[in-house]
């Protein structure tokens, strides 16, 4: 038993797609479509550092020499310069971090949209069959028949792209090790 196993694994490892495509069409007949609903992500939470309010350096009543004088603006200069590159670098990380959000953004919504895309034409054409059917412009058997065209296409479009794969794997193969 464990042979057959490992041999239909095996098959599933050599087709990926048509596993894939075998495993959609099953799902497809087994579970009716659900909306889907995307959850916002929550921003990161900021450190409250720079929110808190800064201590009086002096108070009216005190005084101070020249030199105290010259050594407090000293270590006031060094600090305003040491908070200014703190946070010019975390802005050009957060900027940095921004480009690339939106960039996965982008890219994964033109590829939803792709998907949504397709998925609107097989709900369309489905739910177009089936108020066809409904309505007596086919019978159940022509409608099975279609389906079973679909499946059919969708199966062949996992096999079209598992033999591509395997294309390319046996060209990079025959290619030679890459110098």
């Amino acid at each position: 038993m464990k042979d057959k196993i490992d041999l239909f694994l095996s098959w599933i490892a050599h087709n990926r797609a048509t596993a894939m495509a075998a495993a959609a069409i099953l799902a497809l007949t087994a579970v009716s479509c659900t909306a889907l609903s995307v959850k916002k992500p929550s921003p990161p939470a900021l450190s409250s550092d720079w929110r808190t309010a800064p201590q009086p350096l002096l108070t009216t009543a005190e005084r101070v020499t020249v030199d105290e004088y010259d050594r407090r603006v000293l270590a006031l200069e060094l600090e305003f310069s040491n908070a200014y590159s703190d946070i010019t670098n975390q802005v050009t990380r957060l900027t940095t971090v921004r480009n690339q959000a939106a960039k996965i953004i982008e890219h994964d919504a033109a590829s939803y949209d792709r998907r949504l895309a397709i998925i609107d034409q097989v709900v369309s054409t489905v739910g177009g069959l089936a108020t066809t059917a409904a309505t007596g412009g086919i019978s159940p058997t022509g409608l099975v028949s279609v389906g079973l065209g679909l499946a059919g296409l969708l199966f062949g479009y996992g096999r079209h792209k598992d033999a591509a794969r395997k294309d390319a794997v046996i060209t990079q193969l025959k290619s030679g090790p890459s110098n």
